[in-house]
C-alpha cells in the first residue's frame, strides 16, 4: 500500500497488484488529537487477462524461457556424456534418428537395446518432452490452473485410458504416441503422416519420469557408462557423477517426495522465485482465516492456502 499527500489534510492511498489497482481517499483533520483517518472514498479497478499487453508479453516470455531451459538442459546432458567419454563432441551434435519415440517404445516393449548414439537421441527427445506437472513440486496448492493446460492434461489421460482399454495394460508416453501414429515398435514400419504435436496432450510428469528410468535401467550392464550413478545424475541428483561443470544456477533443484534434492539433469529445474520471496505474514490474521476456512470446508490444505494468501503484510512506502 502506498500513500501520497494531496492536500494538507487529505491522502491518496494505492494498492497496486498485477491485475488490479485499489485506491482510497483519506482525511485526517489538522491539529486534532490522534485518531483514525476518515475514509472519503475507495474503490478498485481490475484488469482482465486480455485487457492489456501484459498477458501477451507474459506468453512470449514463457515461450522464451521454455526454449532457453530446454537448450540448457540438453547442453548439460552433453557435458555429462562428454565427461563419461561415451560419445565424442562431434557425435553429440549429430541426430541419428528422426523417430526417437519409436526407439524408446521399442526398448520399453522388450525389444533390442540402443546404441549410445540412439540413446542420446532418445534423451534429447525427452528433454523436449518431459511431461507436465504445473509446477506442483513447488507451488503450495494450484487453485488457478491454466484452462489450456488442464485441457491438455485431460487429453493425455484419455489417451492413456484408451491405450489401456485397447492393449489391456498401462502404456507410456512413447508407446501411446506410437499407437496413435499407427506404429508397432517391434515391427519394421517406422514412418507416419500424423504429427506428434497434433495430439494436443500433456502427459503427467511422474509417468514420464518412471518411463525414462525404466528405459535407462534396461541398459544397465549393456552400454558402458550406464550405471546407477549415471541414472541418478540424469533423474534426481546431478552430483552423483563428480567432475563435470554443469554451470547450474544456485536455485536449481527438484522435489522428490517431501524432500528437495540438487536436481537431476533431465528433470531438475530452477526453483521459482516465489519460493524464495520473503513476505511477512500476520499470525493473527493467518489463524483467523485458517480457522474460518477449515470450519467452512473441512479442508486443511485449502485453509492453509487461503490463510497464507490473505495474511500477507503489504509493504508501505
Amino acid at each position: 500500500m502506498g500513500t501520497k499527500s494531496l492536500l494538507p489534510d487529505l491522502e491518496l492511498a494505492f494498492d497496486v497488484g498485477h491485475s488490479s489497482l485499489g485506491w482510497a481517499v483519506l482525511q485526517t483533520p489538522l491539529n486534532s488529537q490522534p485518531s483514525s483517518p476518515a475514509l472519503l472514498g475507495c474503490g478498485v479497478v481490475t484488469f482482465g487477462a486480455d485487457d492489456c499487453l501484459a498477458s501477451v508479453r507474459r506468453g512470449f516470455r514463457r515461450q522464451r524461457r521454455h526454449i532457453r531451459a530446454t537448450r540448457l538442459r540438453i547442453a548439460r546432458l552433453k557435458r555429462l556424456l562428454a565427461h563419461l567419454g561415451v560419445l565424442s563432441p562431434a557425435q553429440l551434435d549429430v541426430v541419428s534418428s528422426s523417430s526417437p519415440w519409436l526407439l524408446a517404445a521399442r526398448v520399453l516393449r522388450g525389444g533390442p537395446k540402443l546404441s549410445w548414439a540412439e540413446l542420446w537421441d532418445v534423451l534429447r527427445w525427452y528433454a523436449h518432452n518431459r511431461g507436465y506437472d504445473g509446477n506442483k513440486g513447488w507451488s503450495r496448492q494450484d487453485l488457478t490452473a491454466n484452462p489450456e493446460d488442464t485441457e491438455k492434461e485431460q487429453k493425455a489421460h484419455e489417451l492413456l485410458d484408451a491405450f489401456r482399454a485397447k492393449h489391456g495394460r498401462d502404456g507410456t508416453m512413447a508407446e501411446v504416441l506410437c499407437d496413435r501414429l499407427g506404429l508397432d515398435p517391434l515391427a519394421a514400419k517406422q514412418s507416419s503422416e500424423i504429427r506428434f504435436r497434433d495430439l494436443g496432450a500433456a502427459f503427467p510428469r511422474e509417468g514420464v519420469e518412471a518411463e525414462v528410468e525404466r528405459l535407462l535401467r534396461a541398459h544397465l550392464g549393456v552400454l558402458p557408462g550406464v550405471a546407477e550413478t549415471f541414472i541418478t545424475a540424469v533423474m534426481r541428483d546431478h552430483t552423483a557423477v563428480a567432475g563435470p561443470d554443469y554451470r547450474l544456477p544456485a536455485r536449481y533443484g527438484q522435489r522428490v517426495g517431501s524432500q528437495r534434492t540438487p536436481g537431476g539433469l533431465l528433470f531438475g529445474q530452477l526453483v521459482p522465485r516465489f519460493d524464495n520471496r520473503i513476505i511477512a505474514t500476520c499470525p493473527v490474521q493467518f489463524q483467523r482465516v485458517y480457522d474460518r476456512v477449515l470450519a467452512e470446508t473441512g479442508n486443511a490444505s485449502q485453509a492453509t492456502f487461503e490463510a497464507q494468501k490473505l495474511a500477507k503484510v503489504p509493504r508501505s512506502g
